[in-house]
């Protein structure tokens, strides 16, 4: 009896190893899987509380600076306008010369710079009224397998798994010394 007594730490760590791996079999092959509908639905929550109104995409359009962003654009493409133009109307090379052309080419930008404004709100209106930013991501939560996530979870903290489970088997190991240390001096 007093020599089994001293494989109480080793039986100690056994257990302590082999619960912890218990509890990650259950919490990622049992609980995990079960409750996925729950913890979609908690994601979906928390991400709705971290957008607030879900109109995001509407509030970034709103900050773009539009005459910034297209004036560029705009010069290049009245640009390739007037050279078709040339190109489509008869002795339009003629009509459509440096001075006229230029001069059209900034009544034109002008009056889509004026415009954008108006624009800008209109598009404003039709992203609100389109993409529900919040509606899109509880479709994509609900729509991923969380079982492939709970797996790459796993395999990538596999060490500090590793690690949990020496430290389970540490901790068993020391009740187990604390217990012989028990029967020897109260026993």
């Amino acid at each position: 009896m007093t020599n089994c007594m001293y494989l109480l730490p080793l039986f100690g760590a056994i257990i302590g190893w082999l619960s912890f791996e218990i509890i990650l079999y259950f919490l990622f092959n049992r609980l995990l899987p079960l409750k996925q509908k729950t913890i979609k639905t908690e994601i979906c929550k928390a991400i709705g509380l971290n957008l607030g109104n879900g109109n995001l995409l509407v509030e970034a359009f709103q900050k773009l600076d539009l005459e910034k962003e297209i004036t560029p654009l705009l010069d290049i493409r009245l640009d390739h306008f007037i050279d078709d133009l040339k190109e489509q109307i008869p002795l339009g090379d003629i009509f459509l010369m440096d001075p006229l052309a230029n001069k059209l080419k900034q009544k034109v930008k002008a009056a889509i710079i004026k415009s954008l404004p108006g624009i800008k709100n209109d598009i404003s209106t039709k992203i609100g009224e389109k993409f529900d930013l919040i509606a899109l991501i509880e479709k994509k939560v609900h729509g991923y397998d969380l079982g492939l996530l709970m797996q790459k979870i796993y395999w990538e903290h596999s060490l500090q798994f590793w690690k949990l489970k020496g430290v389970a088997a540490f901790i068993g190991l020391l009740i187990g010394c604390i217990e012989i240390l028990l029967f020897m001096y109260v026993c």
